[in-house]
Order: C-alpha cells, then structure tokens, then sequence
C-alpha cells in the first residue's frame, strides 16, 4: 500500500483533507481518501497523514499488503501502536499479517494544541449517549476532561456511498441528523462537528469493515482535528474483554493514540442495559436517540425506523427498564412478540437480549419473554455444538492426523456407481 499525494481542497464554506492510497499486492485500484468538514471548523482540519495512515492500516492487513509507504512522516507512538495492532489482528485472523511502516520522512512526533480539549464521538445511539451523560454528570463544565466537543461523522454506513459518491438520500438524512444533534448539544453544551469521510469505501464488506476497520477508521477523524482536539472518546459496545475480535475492541483503541492526541474507549465495563438507563434517565435525551441500522433511510421524518434488529433491541430495553413510553424517536406503539422475528443472535449481540430477560419477567411481560427464551435457547444450544466441533476438529488433526475427517467426508459424500 502507498498513501501519497496529501493536499487540502477548499471549496465554499468547507475544507477537505486527501491523500492517494494505491496497492502494491492485492490489485485494487487507486482511491482518494478524505476527511471533510465545514466552517467554522475548517481551519482545525490539518493535513495529517497520521489519519489517513491509521485509517488505512488495517485492511492494508486484511489484504496482504506487506508494506505501507508513507509519503512525509508519521508519529512514532502511532507507528509502534500499529505494530501491536498488527500483532492483534494476526492472532485473531489467519488471513492478517504484520505489515511495515515506511514513511519517507522517518518519524516525527506531532506537537499537541496548547490547552487541554476533549471530544466524543457522537452517533445519536445508546452507547455514544451514555458516554456523554456520565461525563456530564461527573465533570463540571469547566473541568478540563468535560467533553467540549461531539464529533458527527457521515459516511461510516454501508450504504452511504453508491460507487464512490455519497448517496443523495442519505446526505439528507446525516443533514437532518445534524440539526437534530445540535438541538442536543443547546441541551447538554457541546459544540457539534460534523465530519464527513469515504474512509468506509476503503473496507471491501461489512466482515473487514466491522470486525477490523471501525474502530481505526472512525478514530482517525480526531487525529485529522488535531488542531481542535486533544483527547477523543469512543463508546464501547458494552461487552467489555468478552467482546468477540471487532475493530473497537477494548484491547486496540489505546494503540491507535499519537503525540498529539489520546485516543480512549469509555464504558468498557458496562453492560448495554446500565446504558440504556443512564440514557433513559436523561431528562431529554431520548427523543434524540438513534438506534437505527438505517437499512433504509426511515420515511416520513423518523429518525428509526422501529423494525430492524437493532431498533428492536433497543426497543426491547427499553420496554425492561418501563421507558419505552418516553422515546419518541421511535414509532409509536408497543414492542410486540412478532417483532422479534428479526432477530438472528450472535455473539456480538445475544448478551443484550439475555441481559433483558429478568427485569422482563418481573415486569410481567411474559408475552415477550417467551420468545426471547426460546430465541436464546436455540442460540446457546447451536453455540454449544460450534464449541463441541472445534475441540473434536482439533483433536483429530492434533491425534488422528485427520482420518475421522477424511472418514466423516467418504460416508457422506454420495458414491456414483
């Protein structure tokens, strides 16, 4: 991989910062990649490489690229936490490797802002929003760790982009989602910067994409604002070191700092439901919540569409901690037993569900627990034959050399006489 060519584009009231990636192994095309934002906050964009590097970095992994070549110099905190990311990657993914750094300019620490400024990156979901309730309620406004900042990007779904242009209906809807948000921040004092990126268009699949691209690609836009921010929130998922290999994963986040901008994951020990709480009980923040995987832009001015699995989770929650009633950015009505037919568990997703199931049943709310149940059932008994599989796979390779294998395929395979 090669990330060259780094310039600055203005046009009318917005700034955006390009880099160049081309593949030296895997064969993919040349792309521009970019961080955009608009004024007043286009002269806090800075051209940076480190971004566009770290950013890059992990499908340069995925991939089979066996260097990066940097045009210009990148930090070295950033480079060697890199390396351990690699390091990660390769013992989570047989496809992924060690890749080599090689800027031209060797390596320079990049100076951080004067004054101490911390930004959180805000989608509207429960995660991000629990992270910016408890700041607030144990910083008082003038501490200096107090979140000053929320970062808004567009362009981290995967139907954002059609081709390499973002999609017409979609830019609308992150427009309209940004003047809600700054409604949100009249209430809890934060500036809203809104960031736009194609670095989503750089990740193949959702597979490359979720379990080692998002948690770099979406803290590189902080490195991009190194004139504006000094530190930079993400929030966890609520699994905690339980989470399954995913690109935010509480073990690379740290890595993914330089000099001149601390890069943290809050909330690593708290579940999905205590967040959901600390949402509910925010006087006024739920009807800006946004859940929604946003499969389709919802019509008719919804800001989620009430359907889709993770508004139903959501929804589900909500209806077990009795705060379903409040949050109006869903579609009115009840949470019924037909809509959980959406859900397909995993194991990114089955303890939210099982973390519902008790104050559920002591709301009475048998309707919905029953399939819940039998939902979680079925998964943990296909999770205990995955299980059972993997030890006998690796007991006839380690002790049999692979002939129960080998036996297993000639006695299900059809013989043609």
């Amino acid at each position: 991989m090669r990330i060259e060519n780094l310039r600055t584009d203005q046009f009318s009231d917005r700034r955006r910062v390009v880099v160049d990636v081309s593949w030296e192994d895997c064969g993919r095309t040349t792309q521009e990649v970019y961080f955009e934002t608009i004024a007043p906050f286009a002269e806090d964009l800075a051209p940076s490489v480190d971004a566009f590097l770290l950013a890059s970095m992990p499908i340069a992994t995925w991939l089979g690229e066996r260097r990066i070549l940097v045009q210009g110099s990148v930090c070295p905190r950033l480079r060697d936490g890199l390396q351990a990311v690699a390091a990660v990657f390769a013992s989570w993914h047989d496809r992924c490797r060690p890749v080599e750094i090689e800027p031209t300019a060797g390596v320079r620490p990049p100076v951080p802002r004067a004054s101490r400024r911390v930004a959180s990156f805000l989608s509207g979901g429960i995660d991000a929003l629990a992270l910016l309730r408890a700041n607030r309620l144990e910083y008082p406004p003038e501490h200096p760790a107090s979140i000053r900042d929320c970062l808004l990007l567009f362009g981290l779904n995967s139907f954002d982009f059609g081709d390499a242009t973002p999609r017409p209906e979609r830019l609308a809807a992150f427009e309209t989602h940004v003047q809600r948000m700054r409604q949100l921040g009249r209430l809890a004092d934060f500036t809203l910067v809104p960031v736009y990126t194609n670095a989503r268009t750089l990740y193949p699949d959702f597979a490359s994409w979720s379990t080692i691209g998002f948690g770099a690609a979406t803290t590189a836009v902080a490195l991009a604002l190194a004139r504006r921010v000094s530190e930079a929130w993400l929030g966890s998922d609520g699994l905690g070191l339980a989470s399954p290999p995913l690109g935010s994963h509480a073990l690379l986040l740290h890595h993914f700092s330089t000099a001149a901008v601390e890069i943290h994951l809050g909330h690593v020990n708290t579940t999905r439901l205590e967040k959901t709480r600390l949402v509910a009980d925010w006087e006024g923040a739920l009807p800006f919540l946004r859940s929604c995987l946003y499969l389709e832009v919802p019509p008719d001015g919804l800001v989620n569409c009430g359907r889709c699995e993770k508004c139903v989770r959501t929804r589900l929650a909500l209806v077990a901690l009795g705060k379903l009633d409040r949050a109006t950015s869903f579609p009115l009505g009840e949470l019924t037993p037909g809509m959980l037919a959406v859900v397909e568990l995993t194991p990114r997703n089955a303890p939210f569900y099982q973390e519902c199931l008790e104050p559920l049943e002591r709301l009475g709310r048998h309707d919905l627990v029953a399939p819940l149940r039998a939902l979680l059932t079925t998964y943990h008994r296909l999770e205990r034959w995955k299980r059972e599989f993997v030890r006998l796979n690796r007991f006839d390779e380690r002790f049999l050399k692979g002939r129960l294998a080998r036996w297993y395929s000639s006695r299900s395979t059809p013989r043609l006489e």
